[in-house]
């Protein structure tokens, strides 16, 4: 009877054993699945698309030609006033040098030089591209104006001391005005010089006709 007993409780014993395996086991296994489908799965970044920009034209677009003189005739130079006669004088002559030195010996003052200035003249082409709703349009218009590099000077030198006496000019540092007129009140042997470039020149020099003209 005490055998019976002791081969149940043994029974017993190896059951437990048993089930207590099968829950280890099991409990194992599911850990381990759990594990493995926790596992974080890295995921690209999704990059939104720049989109592209087309550049665009300008609406408007000025350029200028190489410039084109234009002529514009000068005034008359001022007559000699009575007792008075011309040593010097041309009309409306265009000016793109210098002109030949001029010698007086002024006896009996004064001597007076009178000059008119007047600008060539140049066109320039502007061009204008614009667009309306579907139309293209390209334009140009022509512009005329006085040249901005015209100039002209005039200086008067006594030869005996090398002393420019009186000077004067158009464009530059002597400004737009137009027509001037220069002086000489002293007597002295003098030399006139005159220059210019993109201009029409018209030029008088005067002195009393009285002890100045045999």
């Amino acid at each position: 009877m005490d055998e019976q007993y002791r081969d149940l409780l043994l029974g017993l014993i190896l059951l437990i054993l048993i089930v207590d395996t099968i829950a280890i086991f099991s409990l194992v296994s599911g850990t381990a699945l759990q594990t493995s489908s926790s596992k974080t799965v890295p995921v690209a970044e999704a990059t939104a698309p720049v989109p592209s920009v087309t550049p665009t034209s300008p609406q408007a677009v000025s350029t200028t030609p190489p410039p084109v003189k234009t002529t514009v005739p000068a005034p008359t130079p001022v007559p000699a006033r009575a007792g008075y006669v011309n040593i010097y004088s041309l009309q409306d002559r265009e000016l793109e040098t210098s002109l030949e030195p001029i010698l007086f010996n002024l006896v009996r003052p004064p001597l007076i030089i009178y000059f008119s200035v007047t600008p060539q003249n140049i066109t320039d082409m502007k061009y204008f591209e614009y667009k309306t709703l579907d139309t293209e349009h390209h334009d140009s218009v022509n512009i005329t104006r006085p040249y901005e590099n015209a100039a002209f000077s005039i200086s008067v030198t006594d030869n005996d001391t090398g002393k420019v006496v009186a000077e004067d000019g158009f464009g530059k540092e002597y400004g737009l005005q137009s027509p001037k007129t220069l002086e000489v009140k002293e007597r002295g042997n003098y030399t006139i010089r005159a220059a210019g470039k993109y201009i029409n020149l018209s030029l008088s020099i005067e002195v009393p006709i009285e002890r100045n003209i045999p």
